[in-house]
């Protein structure tokens, strides 16, 4: 299955190692407290060592207060953790929004294409702000006419975005208060019960026990 065995070593490591790992389908990140994050990472890549796998060392980060991660800069704040899109990634796009603009023209494809990277490029800015400007390209992406010339939404809407990529602020996320309760929503969460796969809203509320010998079978991530 994708993503399978990165799932499974996201589990055992959290089981076994007590680690706060996470993965994007096959690059791994982590927080620690200063005091376990260097065991913590030679935990992880001993683990890996052990059941036959190499990290690959190009990509390994030693911990540090600011990482880079999928191409977002992330750094560890007292209080908050700051993101932010590379320099580099942001005037690449910036680059490529310029060229549509100039030539008056955005096929389907290339729409979907940039829609994509500008979704991710904002959620790493504050209020991950412009992303209702993605609405006229996801509508150019899945037009159904063939004509690739910019209409007036359309362009408004790559000016708007070429702004937000230029100007943008870093986001900074708070931590959790450790003196008040903290909820967790889960959009999309769902267990699996046999052959049914349901909802786990009123599970939570009418059988919270059947949740708990279900966790290997749930969209939760673990």
């Amino acid at each position: 299955a994708c993503n399978g065995t990165s799932d499974f070593f996201t589990y055992l490591s959290r089981l076994v190692l007590a680690l706060g790992v996470q993965h994007y389908f096959d690059d791994f990140t982590g927080a620690e407290t200063a005091a376990s994050a260097d065991s913590g990472f030679e935990a992880f890549e001993e683990l890996n060592s052990l059941l036959g796998f190499q990290l690959k060392q190009a990509k390994a980060q030693r911990p540090a207060g600011q990482q880079t991660v999928l191409g977002v800069q992330m750094a560890f704040t007292p209080h908050h953790m700051v993101l932010a899109p590379l320099p580099e990634r942001r005037q690449r796009l910036a680059q490529e929004l310029e060229e549509i603009l100039e030539r008056g023209h955005l096929s389907l494809s290339h729409a979907g294409s940039l829609a994509g990277k500008m979704s991710f490029l904002l959620s790493t800015v504050q209020g991950r702000t412009g992303r209702a400007a993605l609405k006229e390209l996801f509508h150019r992406q899945h037009s159904n006419q063939w004509h690739t010339s910019l209409d007036t939404p359309l362009k408004g809407a790559l000016l708007t975005l070429l702004r937000h990529t230029r100007e943008a602020c870093p986001r900074a996320v708070p931590y959790a208060n450790q003196h008040h309760p903290v909820p967790i929503v889960y959009s999309d969460a769902w267990v699996q019960i046999g052959e049914i796969k349901t909802s786990i809203g009123p599970l939570l509320a009418e059988q919270a026990d059947i949740v708990q010998e279900t966790l290997l079978q749930n969209g939760l991530g673990f």
